[in-house]
């Protein structure tokens, strides 16, 4: 891996004194001798009373500045889940130079905690990023490997809680500067409290000047004192808006908007036209991540996206991807990719690539799911009411979301795009490449079965199989086995949707880009604002790559929590850039 790749972070270099780590560039340890955590549990959650202000929200927001080895987190999950609380914890860590995994096990793998173990597990790798999971039902994990001071303005949050927990402040004044204290109170909630172990002036100095109100509390050990701080204004708990929903589309979108739903106690209901050929039709997707020679947006969202889905989507299975061409400029491509990934990410072996970060994702039972074609929707009384071809209604809800796949060709105008794509399944005694890409698709379903793909046809809209297709299919898995010892089983045709960028859409749906045909008459009466209507939709090649995080922001959005995608991400993705 390139050194000053432009995708990965720059790992925090550590000398050990015994079990106690320090970083070299900033000339400090992490934390005083021994067992640090009794410290980090008075000095950051022990400040800030978060079991009764968990008793008077429906979230509580944390925001830590300087992750480390992730023990304030530890500790604040410990307090959360003894609390008894119902309420949402999302916590947003930033650290520019994550210590790795192997340092991360040497300090927790003999704790044997429950959540230490959960932290080893899904411990990103040190890509420049935003990695975001569920780190248990109630607590929402956020963790930004980039400098604060560009990740900061990037936020879209109303922050309760900040943890100030970089190195000292003479030796990290990328850290403790008044950039990223008037960061801080642009992100503050009125009344959000502040602690830090640092009682240096230039501490006190700054965050009084970005109006916080300081006092000094008593420290921890040899330290005799430490710094609270608050914001003007009384702390009041956020709530969280949880309308009713209805969802049109139950294939990649709808199940990643529902899952996002149910995270947030939503229980939407689902309306899917059963004969509708969309790609979720296939019976196993991929997920990899969609990368770019030159780092750009598209592959900061794919890079996510990859995380989000692997650790938070049902029906994904974990699982290396290999990728193989025969094409030499392809494969000159991919070799110049490893080397600005570390190999646990991409790594190079012989003449094939390995993508360690990938998955395999097989559609679920939705709970709620009706089978109905909606024709027409009808503004009612701050609701859409949802109609079938004979004026009959089907549901009724606060909140619309669209989500149909090829079928949003009759729900907006936006223009999309359709590709249709041919897979097949077969069966094979003789044993397969359980996971492959590149000039052709494999993916083992379990036992013998596997799905080979799949073709690629640009503006076509025919749902049927075709024989040439199939047959095109079994001959180019023949030409990679060198040999036919195999059979067919049945053939699969979807059609996905794209938009002229290909980059997806997701977010509110401008009103006037709701299809004339679907909506009331103009005599139909309409009393309020029109009701909300949200899209996840033009997911093209990659969807089951990014429509779980694309559905975590826009449901995040609804419901007023955080935002899980940086600012210039979600501006990538909003559905009024055309």
């Amino acid at each position: 891996m390139q050194p000053d790749s432009p995708y990965c972070t720059k790992a925090s270099e550590i000398t050990w004194q015994q079990d106690t780590p320090s970083s070299v560039e900033f000339d400090d340890s992490y934390w005083s001798q021994g067992d640090p955590t009794l410290e980090k549990q008075w000095v950051f959650p022990g400040q800030h009373q978060l079991p009764s202000r968990a008793q008077e929200a429906d979230l509580v927001v944390l925001l830590e500045l300087g992750f480390g080895f992730g023990h304030n987190f530890l500790q604040t999950v410990t307090l959360w889940e003894t609390s008894g609380t119902t309420a949402q914890l999302h916590y947003i860590a930033v650290e520019r130079s994550p210590p790795t995994l192997a340092a991360l096990q040497r300090v927790h793998a003999l704790t044997g905690t429950t959540a230490g173990k959960r932290l080893l597990a899904i411990y990103p790798l040190g890509l420049r990023a935003w990695h975001v999971v569920w780190f248990t039902d109630k607590i929402r994990l956020t963790l930004i490997f980039e400098d604060a001071q560009t990740a900061l303005p990037k936020l879209d949050a109303k922050v309760d809680v900040f943890y100030l927990d970089g190195f000292k402040p003479s030796q990290n004044p990328e850290l403790f500067n008044q950039f990223i204290f008037e960061g801080m109170r642009r992100l503050a909630q009125p009344g959000a409290s502040a602690s830090t172990y640092s009682v240096a002036g230039v501490v006190k100095q700054g965050l009084r000047a970005a109006g916080f109100k300081i006092e000094k509390r008593q420290g921890w050990g040899r330290k005799r004192e430490l710094l609270f701080a608050e914001a003007p204004g009384n702390w009041r708990g956020q709530r969280l808006r949880r309308p009713s929903v209805q969802i049109i589309g139950a294939g990649i979108a709808g199940q990643s908007l529902a899952g996002s739903l149910n995270r947030f106690n939503i229980q939407p209901i689902i309306l899917a036209d059963p004969s509708h050929p969309g790609a979720s039709s296939q019976p196993a997707l991929n997920i990899y991540p969609q990368l770019s020679l030159q780092r750009d947006r598209q592959s900061e969202f794919s890079i996510a996206g990859c995380y989000f889905a692997l650790h938070n989507q049902k029906g994904v299975q974990h699982r290396p991807l290999r990728w193989r061409s025969a094409t030499p400029a392809k494969l000159q491509r991919m070799q110049r990719l490893c080397q600005l990934f570390p190999d646990d990410y991409l790594e190079q072996v012989g003449r094939d690539v390995i993508y360690h970060q990938a998955g395999i994702w097989q559609s679920l039972a939705l709970a709620g799911l009706r089978d109905a074609n909606v024709c027409q929707m009808i503004p009612s009384e701050g609701q859409m009411q949802l109609c079938n071809a004979a004026g009959h209604p089907l549901s009724k809800a606060d909140v619309t979301m669209l989500a149909a796949g090829a079928g949003m060709h009759s729900l907006t105008s936006l223009a999309l795009k359709n590709v249709r794509g041919q897979s097949i399944r077969i069966q094979s005694k003789q044993a397969l490449p359980e996971f492959l890409t590149g000039d052709i698709n494999i993916t083992h379903l379990g036992g013998q079965n596997f799905l080979v793909g799949s073709t690629y046809e640009l503006g076509s809209n025919d749902p049927q199989t075709r024989l040439v297709d199939t047959d095109r299919l079994m001959a180019d898995l023949a030409q990679t086995l060198n040999h036919r010892d195999f059979t067919l089983t049945a053939p699969h045709a979807g059609i996905r949707t794209t938009f002229s960028d290909r980059v997806i859409g997701a977010g509110l749906l401008p009103a006037h880009t709701i299809s004339t045909a679907m909506m009331a008459k103009p005599n139909a009466h309409l009393s309020g604002p029109a009701p909300a209507c949200y899209a996840l939709m033009g997911l093209g090649s990659h969807g089951a790559t990014h429509a779980p995080l694309a559905a975590e922001a826009i449901v995040s959005a609804l419901c007023g929590a955080p935002s899980p995608l940086p600012r210039d991400l979600t501006h990538l993705t909003r559905l009024d850039r055309f």
